[in-house]
């Protein structure tokens, strides 16, 4: 008996698991990063918290030239590559080739990690990394774009375009035009 009740607590925990992680990437499911991303706006009493609209550029171009099975590593690829270059944020697979980033701390401070630590290091690994990888960011910040988790997603989406417009692989942290 005891050992039923311990297969179904560990398969509940698993299925809880599983319902807050993207099947694809492990990483966070978007209901989930929301749910974090708000809890983190309304309880910065420490200074300002900053998200990430990051996008993979060119990644229908990739699919055609490789195929889609490496489209799919590529997106697994990345989103390794952003938590292991931004530590303690949380960072979201929010569709297809597009992830969003959230931390405290100044817009600055996170665009010089992003632009340090994961663009200019994107295709370092060959052995994973198939083709040249680019990708394109664009950040906001509460509170100066917004107090909520949806304003700075609108914000920083924004931005996003705006880089991927300008050319791809930069980040965008002015105001939308």
């Amino acid at each position: 008996m005891a050992s039923a009740f311990i297969h179904e607590h560990d398969l509940l925990a698993t299925l809880e698991k599983r319902s807050q992680e993207d099947s694809l990437t492990g990483l966070l499911n978007y209901e989930t990063f929301i749910e974090h991303a708000e809890e983190l706006i309304v309880n910065a009493v420490d200074g300002p918290v900053s998200m990430a609209m990051i996008n993979i550029d060119k990644l229908s171009e990739l699919n055609k030239l490789h195929g889609h099975k490496v489209g799919t590593e590529l997106i697994s690829y990345v989103g390794r590559r952003l938590v292991e270059s931004l530590g303690d944020a949380a960072v979201c697979r929010y569709g297809g080739d597009e992830f969003i980033a959230l931390t405290s701390g100044p817009i600055a401070d996170f665009e010089a990690n992003l632009q340090r630590r994961f663009l200019d290091h994107l295709s370092d690994a060959d052995d994973e990394v198939p083709a040249e990888l680019r990708a394109s960011v664009g950040i906001a910040s509460a509170p100066a774009d917004g107090d909520n988790a949806e304003s700075l997603f609108a914000v920083a989406s924004a931005r996003l375009r705006a880089a991927k417009g300008s050319g791809g692989h930069q980040i965008n942290t002015s105001a939308p035009g």
